[in-house]
């Protein structure tokens, strides 16, 4: 679940097709390059590219019930396809992406029936957007100290300052 308004706040690849979500998009989900990845009743193979979902053009039901196996029917439900995003080497190819709010809705009505769902006390992750890289590491310092794990570029840059140290004071 997202807002629709953060997609201008965060680097998201570009569309391959449709569009972004918008905050008017209850049943609207934009997909990403991986979506098609996910697994096909109709197919022998989990990731044989013939048997590909095209999540733009046929009909897909999902559901976010995680009591696979018990004694709880899933509830599916089926989405309309707004936008599809091109690949990229970033962190956003494996997710599918629906208004926060009517993920939040879903979620209720799934509790209500007995269903269990991931991240039920809260959310798995939350992404922060600064305005200037300079308040990275304060900002960063903040969410640690409501005890919360962080990880930005800023720590990998730390860690290949620190390799880098060690590697000139061996050659040194």
């Amino acid at each position: 679940g997202i807002d629709p308004n953060a997609f201008k706040y965060f680097e998201f690849p570009e569309i391959e097709e449709g569009r972004y979500l918008e905050p008017d998009d209850t049943d609207g989900m934009l997909i990403s390059a991986h979506s098609t990845y996910f697994y096909n009743p109709n197919s022998n193979s989990y990731r044989n590219n013939e048997d590909a979902v095209d999540m733009m053009n046929d009909r897909v039901k999902f559901t976010i019930n995680a009591n696979y196996g018990e004694d709880v029917m899933p509830k599916y439900y089926t989405f309309k396809p707004v936008g599809k995003m091109v690949e990229s080497n970033g962190d956003k190819n494996g997710y599918l992406y629906v208004n926060i709010t009517q993920l939040q809705k879903w979620k209720k009505e799934l509790k209500k029936s007995g269903a269990t769902t991931y991240d039920d006390d809260g959310y798995s992750s939350i992404w922060v957007s600064v305005e200037d890289m300079k308040y990275v590491e304060e900002v960063q310092e903040q969410i640690k100290a409501l005890e919360y794990g962080t990880y930005s570029l800023a720590d990998m840059v730390g860690e290949m300052q620190k390799t880098s140290n060690t590697l000139q004071l061996i050659l040194g």
